[in-house]
């Protein structure tokens, strides 16, 4: 099998080559067009996936290898879940339902081994795009958490004359509350005879399956999230401040074609755009983010020199790029559309998750029992908050 160079090879060839049939008033050129798009998609999607299962695979190792964390330190609550011993017992609880006295139990079921958690947390990460490039913060306890938030955009130091004294300036300081909210996987079930008949640890399918499930769900809430009972998305909390909207005008300057419309199309003012309306501060690490067919749709595009906006990497683990930014696939994110929000460049650090204890499963011995079956749910207690809405711009389609 090809490695993940060797095809990102072929593919910036076929990216070169798209760019020579971009003019679409030629004969020939859309078709042409077409054609190497959809080859270099499917290497790009090749490509992903292998990447990504090396870096699952490099991540799974590094979990299995790491020194636990010393008695004493404050940790030894999560190094009694990375005991051989605590494994063995929520292998047996997994199995047959077994509650032995040494498992960690919370109000809403049997604490999960370190291992186990860090490989749903890669789950999450694959599944919730948001999440893995947003702020993290764990905490011990679901009590509300008031998170400290500051802007010192407008303020600098200052040149002093000598024994001068030195200016006093105050960051604009306020805070956001962080909540607890409470996301299930919903019931996942398993036969009694494929519990009986895994030849190895049933951990490595629930552990996909609640990844799965609980990462569409919080990619969901941290995108659009409505702050009732779930966490505040990020688009919502930037519609609420009303302030970081840039309107798209379409890719018809730089395709000449009428039909490039602004509801329809991005083009490279819109790019330009949303990266001229974050201060300077916040475009280091910046992204942009939109649903994979608007994606799709940009590859198309050129901007004012003929170059595609879209740019292909070579190098493994470096993202392809748009404008010199890096972007990521959100499907939860508008597709284009009247009245949509179909993109948004930021620094995503400015969006803060929270995470209560860890995640617990729960395992239902009888009530799917008609059915020959066990039916197994996660738990984990999450929030989500804008920190800073300046470091974000939404690009708006008009309604019209």
């Amino acid at each position: 099998m090809k490695t993940a160079l060797q095809l990102r090879q072929e593919r910036y060839a076929l990216v070169q080559e798209m760019g020579k049939h971009l003019d679409f008033s030629q004969p020939d050129n859309r078709t042409k067009h077409a054609e190497l798009d959809a080859q270099q998609e499917a290497l790009r999607v090749q490509i992903e996936a292998i990447e990504r299962q090396e870096k699952i695979a490099a991540e799974l190792a590094e979990i299995r290898n790491a020194e636990r964390p010393p008695v004493g330190d404050g940790h030894e609550a999560a190094d009694v879940r990375s005991t051989d011993g605590y494994k063995k017992g929520f292998d047996g609880f997994v199995r047959a339902g077994e509650q032995r006295a040494d498992l960690s139990v919370s109000a809403d079921g049997v604490l999960v081994p370190t291992g186990f958690q860090r490989e749903l947390e890669v789950f999450l990460k694959a599944y919730s795009r948001i999440r893995d490039i947003c702020r993290v913060v764990p905490t011990s306890t679901g009590n509300p958490l008031p998170w400290p938030r500051m802007d010192d955009t407008a303020n600098s130091g200052s040149w002093l004359a000598e024994a001068a004294a030195m200016n006093k300036t105050s960051p604009t300081f306020d805070n956001v509350q962080l909540g607890a909210y409470l996301a299930s996987s919903d019931a996942v079930l398993v036969s009694v005879q494929a519990l009986q008949d895994f030849a190895f640890s049933p951990e490595s399918f629930l552990t996909e399956a609640f990844g799965v499930r609980l990462g569409r769900l919080t990619n969901k809430a941290y995108t659009v999230g409505t702050g009732s009972g779930q966490p505040t998305g990020l688009l919502t909390a930037l519609a609420t401040d009303g302030t970081r909207n840039v309107t798209i005008v379409g890719a018809n300057a730089n395709s000449g074609n009428a039909g490039d419309t602004d509801i329809n199309s991005l083009g490279s003012d819109d790019f330009d755009n949303l990266i001229a309306a974050l201060d300077p501060a916040y475009r280091v690490g910046a992204t942009f983010m939109a649903n994979q067919s608007t994606y799709d749709a940009i590859r198309k595009t050129k901007d004012k020199y003929g170059r595609p906006l879209w740019q292909v990497s070579l190098a493994a683990g470096v993202p392809d790029s748009i404008c010199g930014y890096p972007y990521e696939y959100n499907q939860d994110m508008d597709l284009l559309g009247a009245n949509k929000k179909p993109i948004i460049f930021g620094n995503f650090k400015k969006y803060i998750v929270r995470d209560v204890l860890g995640i617990s499963a729960i395992r239902f011995n009888e009530l799917f029992m008609q059915n020959h079956q066990v039916g197994f749910a996660a738990f984990m207690r999450t929030d989500g908050k804008l920190l800073q809405a300046k470091a974000f711009a939404v690009g708006v389609c008009p309604a019209t």
